[in-house]
């Protein structure tokens, strides 16, 4: 942890005594940052990851030591539902031109196109879940 972090916030969704969703904020200057959410797919029909929002939410807010709650670039349906503003956002590069510079953008371009290729054909044909696991070592 950071000097300039305090304490993160964790918690912890159970439904009959057993886990089944998981959310992680790290706190810095006041600043809560939506970090990570995870649940037990067997349980996606109850939509634990947002009722474990909803409950942190409420949490958060009941604590008034927070002054914003950032929920990262990108997009996302837990941002839309949650959100109050947003602002615009970008990563920028600045890259030396060079041949070699050159090469790695265009093999980043490349391998993200084919990634979302690929991506697309799998869920189509019905196996990206299957395909996601196997490459996660998941059986």
């Amino acid at each position: 942890m950071q000097a300039n972090q305090e304490k993160p916030c964790a918690y912890l969704l159970f439904l009959d005594g057993r886990p089944i969703s998981y959310l992680y904020f790290p706190v810095n200057e006041g600043v809560v940052t939506y970090d990570y959410l995870g649940f037990d797919p067997d349980y996606s029909s109850l939509s634990p990851g947002t009722v474990l929002h909803v409950l942190a939410l409420e949490a958060l807010f009941a604590e008034r030591r927070f002054t914003l709650l950032d929920f990262t670039a990108g997009e996302g349906q837990h941002k839309e539902l949650f959100s109050t503003a947003n602002c615009l956002c970008a990563d920028i590069y600045v890259i030396n031109r060079s041949v070699t510079s050159a090469s790695l953008v265009l093999l980043h371009c490349t391998m993200d196109k084919t990634s979302s290729i690929l991506g697309r054909a799998f869920e189509k044909l019905h196996i990206k879940t299957k395909a996601r696991r196997l490459l996660r070592g998941i059986r």
